[in-house]
């Protein structure tokens, strides 16, 4: 693994630092908010922006569950936000303590390919 970025990015008045490595199969590591996502390419700080916030949401669900059912649109939420984020920033896998969670291959997907 190479470490690829590692920034100190401000969060709700604290400061997070935000890692991504990259993997010997090209895919990018990423330690954000206590999730570890793989990323088909490395994020730049708009973007890793945008990740926080759509972890946020889905964090808050997850958290939820540990509690209570989730309701049927709640899970159709959670998935989306997954989905969104593979889509959005070609993210593959979220896990954490509470949640591992494989995002389908959709539109050329994180399928990465060394030349």
């Amino acid at each position: 693994m190479v470490e690829t970025n590692s920034s100190m990015l401000p969060t709700s008045g604290k400061r997070k630092t935000v890692m991504q490595t990259e993997m010997d199969d090209g895919r990018i590591a990423i330690n954000l908010l206590g999730y570890s996502l793989f990323a088909a390419k490395k994020l730049d700080k708009d973007q890793i922006a945008g990740v926080r916030e759509e972890l946020s949401k889905f964090d808050s669900l997850i958290q939820k569950r540990k509690d209570e059912d989730l309701s049927d649109e709640e899970k159709i939420q959670l998935r989306s936000i997954a989905m969104n984020l593979g889509k959005t920033y070609k993210i593959s896998n979220i896990t954490s303590r509470d949640v591992s969670m494989i995002v389908p291959n959709i539109e050329k997907g994180v399928k990465v390919t060394k030349k």
